[in-house]
């Protein structure tokens, strides 16, 4: 009977050590876990401020600036378009060839 017992209570130790052990490696991993997500965090906001200086580089650009008069210039001639289309027909003896040179 001493015997199972003491061979109950080298069993338990051992167990306890094993529980001891994975429990200081979850412990483990979980902390690495967390340093990676933070590192993790600090890479995308590094990116977004990358993006973002990116971004605002180049709407201070001269392409940018290019593009936006590229743009009003079409917008301009397709309502200029327009109007002249509207003019044509609501005033018909309107001389419009002095505004197509």
């Amino acid at each position: 009977m001493r015997l199972a017992s003491k061979i109950q209570s080298t069993e338990l130790k051992h167990l306890r050590e094993e529980l001891r052990v994975e429990h200081e490696k979850t412990t483990n991993l979980r902390t690495a876990l967390a340093q990676e997500e933070e590192e993790k965090r600090k890479a995308q906001e590094g990116v977004r401020a990358v993006v973002e200086q990116a971004v605002q580089s180049f709407k201070s650009s001269r392409d940018m600036e290019d593009i936006k008069i590229a743009f009003a210039q079409e917008a301009f001639i397709e309502g200029f378009q327009i109007c002249l289309g509207s003019i044509a027909e609501n005033f018909f003896e309107v001389d419009l060839d002095l505004l197509m040179e």
